[in-house]
């Protein structure tokens, strides 16, 4: 399968003024990057609609949050057929900033990821631990955080194998720090991420599962990331709307063989 990039605007920009000028730079390196890679853009639903129009070819639609009933009226909520609706192919769930400022829990998550698969959306689960020391090795406290999180987000979950299910390991204490883990831990979590898999669902079901990276994603360090055994992309955040690093690092992306 083609390496996934993931962009997640998260709440930029603050303008529509903004938002022209950003597209511009996606716009000017759309071939090279979906011609190697699979390239999801998570743009604030607002201007949902207004980036399809921009970039029409190449790219796959993604949102940053969904609500898992389409029958209750919530304010403020999108439902999964809003978003079906709407072109959205992939669903960002259980990022650490919703779970940190939103008080986003585990059974929210879980419901989450049920929605999505039974309106054949694809769940973009982000999983990670705040224990730093993972820097460096992967600790038994870190592992089993990773996999208390797999527990919930699927408890109840079951697979055909027609569904598809993206996973990214974002630990917590790299969010905006510039810190990423080791590579030697990073390919070690992707292992243990896939023996999850393997054991809650089936071998074959395992391997079809993407696993990304996210955290603190940049210019200087997104090939080395994307070499990574077991690494099927990448979960890019603040460098996905600033304009001098987001023109680096799609330079850099283009540049790879």
């Amino acid at each position: 399968m083609k390496q996934y990039l993931v962009f997640n605007f998260k709440n930029n920009p603050q303008n529509l003024s903004q938002l022209d000028s950003l597209l511009k730079i996606y716009h000017n390196f759309e071939e090279g990057l979906t011609r190697k890679f699979s390239v999801v853009l998570l743009p604030p639903t607002l201007y949902l609609l207004k980036a399809q129009e921009v970039l029409k070819n190449g790219f796959l639609w993604g949102s940053q949050n969904v609500f898992w009933h389409s029958k209750i009226a919530i304010t403020g909520e999108v439902t999964p057929q809003m978003l079906k609706a709407n072109g959205v192919k992939v669903v960002l769930i259980g990022h650490s900033e919703r779970r940190e400022y939103l008080e986003e829990n585990r059974e929210m998550i879980n419901l989450k990821i049920k929605a999505c698969l039974a309106a054949n959306l694809i769940p973009l689960l982000c999983v990670g631990e705040a224990t730093k020391s993972s820097q460096t090795k992967l600790d038994f406290k870190s592992r089993q955080e990773i996999f208390e999180d797999l527990n919930y987000a699927f408890r109840g979950v079951k697979l055909t194998g027609g569904e598809k299910i993206m996973i990214a390991y974002e630990p917590r204490w790299a969010i905006g720090t510039d810190l990423i883990p080791d590579l030697t831990v990073l390919e070690e979590v992707m292992k243990v991420i896939r023996f999850w898999l393997s054991r809650r669902f089936s071998e074959d079901l395992a391997q079809k599962i993407a696993l990304l990276y996210g955290g603190s994603v940049t210019s200087q360090n997104i090939l080395s990331l994307l070499r990574v055994k077991n690494i099927n992309g990448v979960l890019i955040g603040r460098a996905a709307t600033k304009p001098l690093e987001l023109n680096q690092l799609l330079k850099k992306l283009r540049s790879k063989n």
